[in-house]
């Protein structure tokens, strides 16, 4: 999804490919010969194309994160599909947001996803069509800006194999995070589960370390997202106010080898480890 000229439309951040009917495949004759082809024609596009896929795309507002879920609603070659956008550490500035997309699927060299409805829409912000290709466990091509849009290019995702729920990141975390303007300062993030699907909130607590003395104590309430791919937190309200200091917003990375690193917003960069 884009900003500005993609503003995604705003260009907004959507992914729904113009390529559409331009970009239309005819299903290979085997495929149509009879039932039996076009049902088995149908059964490898789901096997190749269904599941959750993780990666990034581009557009105006620069480098965002990607989250598709694909499936197939019938026995054809429709596809339907959800996708998600959101801020990655090298770009934290980027909102999240959903909407559903359909599809074809022509052949591993031709997929189309265009936009259908909006889930969750951030200001300023449009949808986009995508146009790919299946290259092993790589789903990857064109992002189309919609009317008015303008700046993106190209998303490459990767197929995820196995469970990346969101108990991968709840719990308590230790670390520290650094580049405000009180120098490195400890940190403890708490992350539970909200409601249902990917939502998340937190506790933020920072305090001062053997190696800097200086900063305050204090702890704010957030709330954000889970991906695969990273997490988005974002400010909500102070639990204990040290005064002077102001709350910041967080954008990591997937937990690597029982870490999480990534950008604190206005700041520089936060790293914990689970405890």
């Amino acid at each position: 999804m884009g900003k500005g000229t993609f503003r995604a439309r705003q260009a907004g951040l959507a992914v729904v490919m113009t390529a559409g009917a331009a970009l239309a495949v005819a299903v290979p004759a085997a495929a149509t010969a009879s039932g039996a082809g076009t049902h088995e024609h149908a059964a490898v596009a789901t096997a190749a194309i269904g599941g959750t896929w993780e990666g990034t795309y581009t557009c105006s507002q620069g480098l965002t994160g990607l989250d598709l879920k694909i499936s197939r609603p019938g026995s054809g070659s429709a596809l339907d599909a959800t996708l998600s956008f959101y801020p990655v550490p090298k770009n934290p500035a980027v909102p999240s947001g959903v909407f559903t997309m359909t599809g074809t699927y022509n052949s591993a060299a031709s997929i189309t996803l265009q936009f259908s409805r909006w889930v969750r829409q951030p200001a300023g912000y449009t949808y986009v069509d995508l146009s790919g290709r299946l290259t092993g466990d790589k789903f990857h091509g064109t992002v189309t800006s919609g009317p008015g849009g303008t700046g993106c290019t190209t998303f490459a995702t990767k197929k995820l194999h196995g469970s990346y729920t969101r108990k991968r990141v709840l719990g308590k975390w230790k670390g520290k995070y650094t580049g405000c303007n009180q120098g490195t300062t400890g940190l403890t993030l708490t992350i539970k589960a909200r409601k249902s699907g990917n939502r998340i909130s937190a506790i933020f607590k920072f305090y001062p370390l053997p190696s800097n003395p200086a900063p305050a104590k204090g702890s704010y309430l957030m709330s954000g997202y889970y991906f695969p791919g990273g997490i988005q937190l974002n400010q909500v309200r102070w639990i204990d106010n040290p005064g002077g200091y102001s709350m910041v917003n967080i954008v990591g990375g997937a937990p690597r080898h029982g870490r999480i690193s990534g950008a604190v917003v206005g700041c520089t960069a936060f790293s914990v480890k689970r405890t």
